[in-house]
């Protein structure tokens, strides 16, 4: 139908608009980690929760786009939506990133790829680990 085609195309350009202001933000933020090559010429940016089901399954595409496409750089955003152990784990990690970031790749993997729910105690633990 001509209407619902124009409403969504108003959509798409609505959020392009978006994306368009908010560059720097999403692509570019030091608050945020990046796996694969920081200099890429492709990037992905991931949303994600420590305790995300999907995110979690995610992880291995991720290493595994990353070892086989060498210009990939993926940005990754902190967004704990699934409760207080998310939140908390978010913290720990963003704590690392900023005290660690060569090796916050490998934190994040690690808590990501991790057995059970993120808590804050696993995200120290992993921490300390590294």
């Amino acid at each position: 139908d001509a209407l619902e085609a124009k409403q969504k195309e108003e959509q798409r350009l609505a959020a392009l608009g978006v994306i368009k202001n908010a560059k720097d933000q999403i692509f570019n933020s030091t608050f945020d980690g990046v796996v694969g090559n920081p200099n890429g010429k492709v990037t992905i940016v991931e949303f994600y929760d420590y305790n995300c089901g999907f995110c979690k399954r995610a992880i291995e595409d991720m290493r595994a786009l990353t070892k086989s496409d060498p210009d990939l750089r993926f940005v990754l955003k902190e967004f704990p939506i699934l409760g207080p152990d998310s939140q908390k784990a978010s913290v720990v990690s963003m704590a690392f990133h900023l005290m660690m970031p060569e090796k916050y790749g490998e934190f994040h993997t690690a808590l990501l790829g991790g057995q059970g729910r993120a808590t804050e105690a696993t995200a120290i633990k992993i921490a300390l680990s590294l």
